[in-house]
């Protein structure tokens, strides 16, 4: 099977590319602001501590700064599509996302991801939809709490859960959640109700659907996209 394309260009307009981009810039901001915390709890040089301190001063800065400037638009469907990984997608971001979790006393985790899982897509697009649902999962979540990444085949499709342990979504918010500028009666952290309306607009442009699935606790986000071909090949169950 041949390798993921390279990660393609928003399918928007100028402007929603731009407003877009802006917010899907907060992903890699959090990861490297919790590699900033992990830096800083094993380094005893009191410089070196100042130097990592700077660095994620600066970050949380310019994480403000974009925050101003987020808005969101319907995605159209990806320009660039082709084979994508979906399990390699989802164990990169667990790999991203963990000391960021870890600052936070929590335990990122994964499930069915060791094996490929082929979809038709666009690997940028795919892997924003992913790291919001992860972000989102990340805000919501207590320390000491468990955050899981389950990936299975089924049915000619690629489920993949987001499930985490944290307070849940009450049930007058569950598609409210999923528009924009919403983030629900209880929201928690920082945030402007973009990440999941995002996350949704992606996984509808390429053939699928994300939903909130009914959990005893915490909340449950499952993905759901066309296997590439059609072919389960990959693991049975999540």
């Amino acid at each position: 099977m041949p390798g993921a394309t390279a990660r393609g260009a928003d399918p928007t307009t100028p402007g929603d590319a731009i407003a877009r981009l802006l917010h899907d810039l907060h992903a890699p901001l959090t990861v490297i602001r919790g590699h900033c915390a992990t830096l800083a709890r094993a380094e005893d040089s009191p410089e070196r501590r100042r130097a990592i301190d700077l660095i994620d001063a600066e970050t949380l800065r310019l994480a403000a700064g974009l925050r101003r400037l987020g808005a969101v638009s319907p995605a159209r469907p990806p320009q660039e599509a082709g084979p994508v990984d979906l399990a390699a997608l989802a164990g990169d971001a667990a790999r991203r996302f963990g000391p960021v979790a870890a600052a936070r006393g929590a335990r990122l985790e994964t499930r069915g991801t060791a094996a490929p899982v082929w979809i038709a897509g666009d690997t940028g697009l795919i892997e924003r939809a992913i790291d919001n649902l992860v972000g989102n999962a990340i805000r919501h979540i207590a320390p000491g709490g468990r955050i899981e990444l389950a990936l299975a085949c089924r049915g000619g499709r690629a489920v993949l859960r987001v499930r985490d342990d944290g307070a849940g979504v009450p049930v007058a918010d569950r598609e409210r959640i999923f528009l924009a500028g919403e983030r629900g009666s209880a929201p928690l952290g920082e945030g402007r109700g973009l990440g999941l309306a995002i996350a949704r607009d992606i996984v509808g442009a390429h053939g699928g659907r994300l939903t909130l699935d009914a959990v005893g606790t915490g909340a449950c986000f499952r993905v759901s996209l066309p296997l590439l071909g059609g072919v389960d090949r990959g693991p049975r169950a999540a």
